[in-house]
């Protein structure tokens, strides 16, 4: 690693680590681009792009490596790197937003307070805003070092002020909604461990903008465990513990898909309340129609004149069992005569 003549923010990386981490983000983007191929989730959307950007960024990297000094690709790699990470801060928001539908069931998130509803609003908005001063002052860096060194630390705290409030929101939502103990949530779990990731590199970031300002700290292997490794580890946990298999489980995933239709329907005024009506009306029928499947399976016990039980099934022999039944009643009905005839003589 060596530092440039011409601006001591832009650091020159090395090969093989730029190599290592560029297999590695090649191999998150072929998984996120299956998941989403497969799923159709735009949390898989948004983690594709952004990993697709960190492929880029480090293919940059591995072409300025050899050539120090060509400023060019430092400046786009940092740019890049400032620019895209708003991408990976949507995709938790997205995630948010999903468990927020499980939690609050055929509610819809307008529904909810008017502060909730404006703090989501709010981190879905303000996110690109800072990515695009990062970037704004990573152009500026042979210009303007001290611009440069401002734009980095608006971003870097901006960052770091939306992860914070995010966990805070995540932790409201588990204790307001949640059915069970916070501890006990695995899938709020998954966010604050998500966010818990970001976080660290949002703090090593932070450090590195503000100390860079009077006497510039850096170490390359720093970077790649504070920034790189948490990137890395949070697309892969997202990519392999989420997808399709335990955080949108079956019942889960059609939980999910009512409340997305029914938040739809209810914009649509009259309409959409008939609409919801069926749908109610259709989710009535399915019950009927598998508790009739399950009636299948009774077994009803028969038993014959001599005392002898016989167990039969109740769909192939319905017609007989009907027919004992009315045997049955018969019986009844005449021995209640033969005791009233009886009465009646004493």
């Amino acid at each position: 690693m060596s530092t440039t003549t011409q601006d001591s923010l832009i650091q020159t990386p090395t090969l093989i680590p730029s190599i290592c981490f560029f297999i590695t983000f090649t191999l998150m983007t072929l998984l996120h681009f299956v998941k989403y191929i497969n799923f159709k989730r735009a949390i898989y959307l948004y983690l594709l792009v952004f990993s697709l950007l960190r492929t880029i960024l480090f293919v940059i990297r591995i072409a300025w490596s050899p050539n120090p000094d060509l400023i060019l690709l430092g400046i786009i790699s940092n740019v890049l790197l400032l620019g895209g990470f708003f991408v990976i801060l949507e995709a938790l928001y997205k995630l948010l937003t999903d468990w927020l539908h499980l939690l609050i069931g055929e509610r819809t998130i307008s529904s909810l307070p008017k502060c909730e509803q404006n703090s989501i609003i709010f981190l879905k908005l303000i996110s690109p805003l800072f990515s695009i001063i990062g970037a704004i002052g990573e152009a500026l860096a042979t210009q303007n070092i001290s611009l440069t060194s401002i734009f980095r630390q608006a971003s870097s705290l901006g960052f770091l002020c939306l992860i914070v409030i995010y966990i805070l929101l995540v932790a409201h939502f588990a204790l307001k909604y949640g059915e069970v103990a916070i501890r006990k949530q695995l899938k709020a779990l998954v966010l604050f461990i998500s966010a818990a990731l970001l976080l660290i590199e949002l703090v090593y970031r932070t450090f590195v903008s503000f100390s860079q300002e009077s006497t510039p700290i850096y170490y390359e292997w720093v970077f790649y465990v504070f920034e790189c490794v948490p990137e890395a580890a949070l697309l892969l946990i997202l990519g392999e513990v989420i997808l399709g298999e335990w955080f949108y489980n079956v019942d889960d995933d059609n939980k999910l898909k009512m409340a997305q239709q029914l938040a739809k329907l209810r914009s649509k005024g009259k309409f959409g309340a008939n609409m919801i009506n069926k749908i109610h009306q259709k989710e009535e029928k399915e019950g009927e129609s598998n508790s009739q499947e399950d009636s299948s399976n009774i077994i009803v016990i028969r038993m014959d004149d001599d005392g002898k039980l016989s167990p039969i099934n109740s769909t192939d022999n319905a017609n007989n069992t009907a027919t004992d039944i009315t045997k049955a009643t018969t019986k009844n009905t005449n021995a209640n005569t033969n005791v009233s005839s009886t009465d009646s003589t004493v």
